[in-house]
């Protein structure tokens, strides 16, 4: 393990004993566990048996094949964590005023993302790297139903401040409770970004295609990924016929590509710098150390 990442179970023991010392004051708690992000964070041997697994030092970790295998292995191991966790919250009878979200940030392509787009990783704006998971937790709140309408991660600060009954600053996420209660649909359009031209992991080296900044816009049906250099490379999907985003319409659909990069130009999209380095930036080395900076294994399977 190195200065900045850790494997979850020592990450939990670490939450757990900060718990401890919170008594009866209010508190604010975000754990991150980056395990199946970083394929040098292994489960224990002892615990990865269960699923028929030996660890073998000849076996090379970046390999398709490798990835794959390991992939829901050590999301059960985040997700038995996260039990840990939570379990601790009930010990100390906190459950019933607590407010929970568990999210992450991005997917994987894995052998998917490889057989329909020709990469591995993530970095790219397919449903396979922005659908994420939420689980939202309210006390006092309707439970164990699913919100069928599109909601983002930007809805979840909103939704915390709304539940904590705090009123905070103009924002573009909205609430969720609305919708947790019942409420009908409300029109959300998700939106998202790959600076692929800021990122020396992201994917040109091996898929000259993906050299681009990239915007995506979706409105559930129709989702729209703009080349901001290269807009001759524009996508279109109707997800609702092609969920996996295989056939490319936008050659045929014409006035959806144009309605939806008109909210790319409206929200003033492309006009965001990435972060240069300087004052206020990530150093390089921090950066290098959480696999961003320094070229490897990304798409090399591809």
């Amino acid at each position: 393990q190195s200065p900045t990442q850790r494997r979850g179970d020592h990450t939990v023991d670490d939450a757990l004993t900060w718990l401890g010392t919170t008594g009866e004051d209010p508190w604010c708690l975000w754990v991150h566990l980056f395990d199946v992000h970083d394929f040098s964070l292994v489960p224990p041997a002892e615990w990865i048996a269960r699923f028929g697994i030996e660890y073998d030092k000849s076996v090379p970790v970046n390999s398709v094949e490798w990835r794959e295998r390991m992939y829901d292995p050590e999301l059960t191991f985040a997700d038995e964590q996260v039990g840990r966790l939570l379990a601790g919250i009930r010990d100390q009878g906190q459950w019933d005023s607590t407010v929970i979200v568990v999210t992450a940030d991005h997917g994987q392509g894995l052998t998917d993302g490889l057989k329909n787009h020709g990469w591995l990783k993530h970095r790219l704006l397919y449903d396979w790297c922005l659908h994420v998971p939420m689980i939202l937790r309210v006390p006092g709140e309707p439970g164990g139903g699913r919100i069928e309408p599109l909601v983002r991660t930007i809805d979840i600060l909103p939704t915390l401040l709304e539940a904590l009954d705090v009123r905070g600053p103009e924002m573009e996420g909205e609430s969720m409770l609305a919708l947790v209660r019942g409420g009908a649909d409300d029109g959300r359009v998700a939106y998202a970004d790959a600076l692929n031209l800021h990122d020396q992991h992201a994917p040109q080296k091996w898929k000259p295609e993906y050299s681009d900044n990239l915007y995506s816009v979706s409105d559930v049906r129709w989702k729209l990924i703009w080349h901001e250099t290269h807009p001759e490379n524009v996508e279109l999907f109707d997800l609702a016929a092609d969920p996996h985003e295989l056939r490319n319409l936008a050659a045929e659909h014409a006035e959806q590509v144009d309605r939806l990069k008109a909210f790319l130009d409206e929200h003033h999209a492309m006009e965001m710098q990435a972060p240069r380095a300087g004052a206020g930036a990530p150093s390089i080395e921090l950066l290098n150390k959480l696999g961003y900076i320094e070229g490897g294994d990304e798409g090399t399977e591809a």
